[in-house]
């Protein structure tokens, strides 16, 4: 039965999965080409995020970019001592970010736009230059993110969309300079915000918590060392 189902959804969207299987395979195909050579020799800065990320203390003690550091130290496991996994990390990010970015054309101007409009932004030359490049730059792209789920929030009001908003705002608070953008999406949709806060208190308070306590080690060692705020807030 679960045959015939999968074939007569085959029947009904070909072209669709033709389409987005297409897509998929000429963006990933364009961030993992030659990954480990182009673009030529390993930056200084890619050098230098791959040794902060292999002590987890001095991350804690300088928390800054540590979402990606996390992630590159979490990769270095699959394949030890070598500087290209600070640039799969960022590949990986680059291809949330894509999907993220599909998924909002794909809702407001359907397949045709979405393809063309993901090829546009996945095959620009800043993008790729970003998403190949082992650096935490690439969590800059998170804006995005935050922008859709605020779209997921605001169109449909589920607490699970509140819940990933807490949870990527507490991941962008740890990307210098970010943290402005934060604030003024909140502004911009606060009363959006508001009325759905009230309708979700409980969840509210759990995310709340969340929130927190991810962002416990940035409270601490902005305590601790006052001079880092300067490059949390990008100046």
């Amino acid at each position: 039965m679960s045959g015939q189902l999968l074939r007569d959804y085959f029947l009904r969207h070909w072209q669709n999965i033709i389409a987005y299987g297409l897509l998929s395979l000429v963006v990933i195909t364009a961030l993992i080409w030659q990954l480990n050579s182009l673009p030529a020799g390993y930056s200084d800065t890619e050098v230098q995020t791959y040794h902060a990320s292999l002590n987890l203390e001095r991350v804690l003690d300088n928390p800054l970019n540590a979402p990606f550091l996390i992630l590159v130290r979490a990769l270095f496991y699959l394949h030890p001592d070598s500087y290209l996994i600070t640039r799969v990390a960022a590949v990986l990010v680059s291809l949330v970010v894509l999907v993220v970015f599909t998924l909002l054309l794909h809702k407001w101007h359907g397949t045709r736009t979405a393809v063309v409009g993901t090829l546009l932004f996945g095959l620009s030359a800043w993008f790729l230059h970003t998403a190949r490049l082992g650096t935490p730059d690439v969590f800059y792209f998170g804006i995005l993110v935050l922008f859709a789920a605020g779209y997921w929030l605001k169109t449909t009001g589920s607490w699970l969309a509140l819940v990933a908003c807490f949870v990527i705002v507490a991941i962008l608070f740890y990307i210098p300079g970010m943290i402005w953008f934060v604030c003024l999406g909140i502004i911009w949709q606060w009363k959006t915000i508001d009325a759905i806060f009230k309708r979700h208190l409980m969840t509210v308070t759990l995310a709340s918590l969340l929130f927190l306590v991810m962002i416990t080690p940035l409270a601490w060692s902005l305590f601790k060392y006052n001079e880092l705020l300067t490059p949390l807030l990008g100046l």
